[in-house]
């Protein structure tokens, strides 16, 4: 009973750390699905880490200097209690190695000894005198257990009720438990075992390298799927906690059902034909030329994710060594998690400049399932392999190259993947799409050319913002292509703040709007809020807040924290103008309370689209202390509303997506 609570604490908390700590570090990197990623690719590899010291230490000190030494490392992690993140600083480096560093920084210690309690403890069950009749490998399924139990607490039970501050005492306290029942677990072993004889040292190998390789092959390829559905996911909708973990329970329940029940993944054809129609409909589900809606794509992609990690854990289950190598066993499952995450996150952006990946893993996937789950003749195989070769070859010509597409440029940086098109019915256009998401329009037939468009275009609320406010200093926080500077004159200043590089770059080389404005614009490079830091208080008259990473709201810039900063740099006559158009959440809730709470008047502008003109349905709302301002918004368009009485408050501690998603 002891061993089986401590695995199931450690795992349970081990996973609730990984939404609860995310949930406050991402949104300052833009909160973008890559974002959510690296961290996962953290966690995994802190995975890795832990069972590489366990098989390594326990084959090299024997198990009674093994207790000594977990107990000491107990004891030292815990001066990084509680788990808290530092005052965010923008460093000079990548995103991906900042985000890391404060990972580590804020929750590396108490991690890594928790990643190493699995393979301990089921290594001191098979050296324990009263336990030689038990299975070790079944607590596998046990910590699996406990890691969903972590997962699905944090966005049922936690996120709703609790800020960030009273969750991370709660997991801090839990740990300090967890720390106490290892300690008792150790001094019961040595108490019960102190006449048998104890592991000593073995530093032999005692597998066969091939048996190592099959093991990491089996446990990268269902990684690797799990980061590819899980971007697939949340780079559409939002970094939602509930989307984050949806595939990483999926993902762990397989590995339960395969080390409780092996039965139930015995290879057989109907669990092949499964997994060829699951991967089949995957493709399908996201082919161009189908327009199906998010609720299929879900459920295509978490059912194609379930389905090929069933056969390929339960493959890995058959394949598990004798109870001695179970830490070797265990470091190969972590190493091809690893890799499978780093092949997908790391290797693919340099690789592609699309997310082709998605394509490639669920080949090789299916490339697995038929080949293993059918007898084929080698002429077939041979034509299998042909066949796919050439479908994923036109798959990489359309979505990596635009060849036999309308795209004239590809990139892909760590936050979002981009691409350019020529639209060549009338009236010609270029646009910008940022993941799967419109982020800029431009027409290039004149006159048209410099004519405000897509969400922007004089039908809508920012266009009635610019001819009542007439603003002589912008700030502009996300840049698009820069289509709000079309509504600014020779005396305006633009100040733009810009997560993403690269997003700059594309529109000054592949759109005019930058060059062509007698504005005076400057950049700024990195998040907004803390960029605005730097910044004298009451400098501009308007803040437009236009920050969309592909279809993800950075749910930082929508606080009440977040607004009383922006306010600080806001003229008393000014104005806020957010862009709240979005097909999965209704923000409008959420500026309602925070207006409420800073004493804000607040008004929003739903308008038309007109297709044969690019113009597209918008939602724009403004925040503002000058009711003067909001009597002249409605005089000058009667389009102005005030919003419905639901409100919906979000701070810096407390956000909760889920409750102003939309499903309909």
């Amino acid at each position: 009973m002891l061993y089986t609570v401590a695995i199931g604490l450690s795992a349970f908390l081990l996973f609730l750390i990984e939404p609860l700590i995310s949930k406050i570090l991402l949104p300052r990197f833009g909160g973008g699905a890559s974002i959510w990623i690296t961290s996962l690719v953290f966690f995994q590899a802190m995975l890795l880490v832990g069972y590489g010291f366990t098989h390594f230490v326990v084959r090299r000190i024997g198990l009674q200097r093994h207790m000594i030494l977990t107990a000491l490392l107990l004891a030292v992690s815990l001066v990084f209690l509680p788990v808290a993140v530092g005052n965010y600083q923008q460093l000079n480096l990548p995103p991906a190695a900042h985000l890391t560093l404060l990972l580590a920084t804020a929750i590396g210690a108490p991690y890594f000894m928790l990643s190493t309690a699995s393979p301990t403890l089921q290594y001191w069950i098979a050296n324990d005198a009263r336990l030689q009749q038990r299975n070790p490998y079944v607590l596998y399924g046990v910590s699996n257990l406990g890691s969903i139990a972590g997962l699905l607490t944090y966005p049922f039970i936690l996120e709703p009720r609790l800020g960030n501050t009273p969750q991370s005492w709660l997991w801090s306290g839990l740990y300090l438990g967890y720390v106490g029942l290892m300690v008792w677990t150790i001094a019961q072993f040595l108490l019960y075992n102190r006449s048998a004889r104890l592991a000593t040292a073995d530093t032999r190998l005692n597998l066969a390298s091939n048996l190592r390789v099959r093991w990491i092959f089996q446990a990268m390829v269902p990684s690797a799927l799990l980061i590819v559905v899980t971007h697939y996911l949340t780079l559409d909708v939002v970094n939602l906690p509930l989307l984050w973990i949806a595939p990483l329970i999926l993902y762990l329940l397989s590995f339960v059902i395969c080390f409780f029940f092996p039965a139930v993944s015995t290879p057989r054809p109907i669990r092949s034909l499964l997994g060829v129609l699951a991967i089949l409909s995957l493709f399908v589900a996201n082919h161009e030329n189908f327009e199906f809606g998010f609720e299929v794509k879900l459920t295509a992609g978490l059912t194609c994710l379930f389905i090929i990690c069933m056969i390929f854990h339960g493959d890995l289950e058959r394949n598990k060594p004798n109870k001695r190598d179970l830490t070797d066993f265990y470091l190969q499952i972590a190493a091809g998690g690893v890799l499978g995450s780093l092949l997908t996150t790391m290797v693919a952006p340099l690789i592609f400049k699309s997310l082709f990946e998605f394509y490639v893993v669920p080949m090789v996937a299916l490339y697995y399932v038929v080949a293993t789950g059918f007898v084929l003749r080698p002429r077939l195989k041979q034509t299998l392999i042909a066949s796919m070769l050439v479908a994923t070859f036109v798959a990489w010509l359309r979505r990596d190259t635009g060849y036999m597409s309308d795209a004239i440029y590809r990139a892909r940086s760590f936050y979002s993947t981009y691409t350019v098109e020529q639209l060549n019915t009338p009236p010609r256009a270029r646009r910008l799409e940022a993941g799967t998401h419109i982020h800029g329009l431009q027409l290039i037939d004149h006159p048209y050319a410099h004519l405000p468009v897509s969400y922007y275009h004089t039908g809508t609320g920012i266009s009635n913002i610019y001819k009542v406010l007439k603003p002589s200093s912008t700030a502009l926080v996300g840049l698009g292509i820069g289509t709000v500077i079309e509504y600014g004159d020779a005396h305006e200043k633009f100040d733009v703040y810009e997560l993403d590089p690269m997003v700059i770059d594309i529109a000054k080389h592949y759109f005019t709007i930058l060059s062509h404005t007698k504005s005076h614009v400057r950049f700024y490079v990195g998040d907004a809020r803390v960029q605005l830091r730097e910044h004298p208080r009451n400098k501009y008259d308007l803040v437009v807040l236009d920050a969309f990473n592909s279809g993800s709201i950075p749910t930082h810039l929508v606080t009440e924290e977040a607004l009383e900063e922006i306010f600080d740099h806001v003229k008393m006559h000014g104005a806020v103008a957010y862009h709240i158009s979005n097909r999965r959440i209704d923000l409008l809730p959420v500026l309602n309370a925070i207006a409420s709470r800073l004493d804000l008047a607040i008004l929003y502008d739903d308008s038309t689209d007109d297709k044969d003109m690019r113009e597209y349905a918008a939602r724009w709302a403004v925040l503002t202390r000058d009711r003067t301002l909001i009597a002249k918004l409605q005089h000058e368009d009667f389009g102005w509303q005030r919003p419905p009485p639901r409100k919906v408050l979000w701070t810096d501690e407390l956000s909760d997506i889920w409750s102003v998603m939309r499903w309909d």
